[in-house]
């Protein structure tokens, strides 16, 4: 059983690392790798080739650099990052945020007042937690805002799509395109009464 506060490292290929503890780190740096903590304020870190990186503890983070590679968290107030090619970046904690930097990615986040930020081309953000912001900053890419108060932006040549709510039930969905002229690729936009409001950032 691993011990609180425990720390364990592997550099080889297809290792596992495991730990626990409040406060702790798991870093994994072979291919095919996975490094996971169950702690507060801990740290997991992957930098490998098809590895998995998981945080489940509060004020945590998760870092995957490596190709093909998965980030998640679930902690509040927690970070979930991956910069790989074909990567996913989750996560489902309240005030936290998932960035996907790699192309053809895809940045998910499920808590309240989350952020789901997609820098790479071709690439989807969504979060659907209430007053959440969707960013899409990659070419021919997505961001969607389906939580109550929910606001997405996108770059030039990109899809937001919208939903609104008439108090707790979802009544619309609508997409646009982020052609520079009706819709502007340096704006948040909600989805009000139909219509397509925007707020420059």
């Amino acid at each position: 059983m691993l011990k609180f506060d425990e720390v364990i490292t592997s550099d080889k290929d297809g290792s596992i690392v495991l730990t626990d503890g409040y406060t702790s780190r798991a870093n994994s740096i072979g291919k095919r790798s996975a490094a996971v903590t169950g702690g507060f304020e801990s740290v997991s870190h992957s930098t490998g080739v098809f590895s998995i990186s998981t945080a489940l503890g509060d004020k945590s983070k998760a870092f995957a650099d490596g190709d093909s590679a998965i980030s998640a968290v679930s902690g509040e107030k927690s970070w979930s990052t991956t910069d790989g090619y074909y990567s996913i970046s989750g996560n489902t904690g309240n005030i936290s945020s998932s960035v996907s930097n790699g192309e053809s990615s895809i940045s998910a986040n499920t808590g309240y007042r989350g952020e789901a930020d997609c820098r790479g081309n071709d690439s989807v953000a969504i979060t659907t937690g209430d007053n959440s912001v969707s960013i899409a900053t990659g070419q021919h890419s997505v961001s969607i805002a389906l939580g109550i108060n929910g606001s997405a932006r996108a770059a030039l040549g990109s899809f937001i799509i919208l939903g609104e709510y008439d108090e707790n039930h979802l009544i619309n969905i609508k997409s646009f395109l982020v052609d520079g002229d009706k819709v502007k690729p340096d704006t948040y936009y909600s989805l009000k009464d139909g219509q397509l409001y925007g707020e420059r950032w």
